[in-house]
């Protein structure tokens, strides 16, 4: 759900040629340039595998517009 709510707000801000995929814990693509996850679960799980993937956005929740308006900024000054 997270994944399309930021597709929306990519597409909208005209920002679609970004590529938004959403995937299980143990399936994340190594290859990505960024990785978007809550910040409860960077905390448990991610935070001792930083370094072996890709630079990490964690937000408060995966449905807050307001955290995707920040990281959209963030995307934009990178196209």
């Amino acid at each position: 759900m997270g994944a399309a709510l930021f597709r929306r707000t990519l597409r909208e801000a005209g920002a679609d040629q970004v590529k938004v995929s959403a995937a299980a814990a143990d399936e994340i693509p190594a290859d990505g340039d960024l990785l978007v996850c809550q910040k409860d679960f960077y905390r448990q799980r991610l935070q001792e595998m930083e370094g072996h993937l890709p630079e990490i956005y964690p937000v408060d929740s995966l449905t807050g517009r307001g955290e995707y308006a920040l990281l959209l900024e963030k995307i934009k000054g990178r196209l």
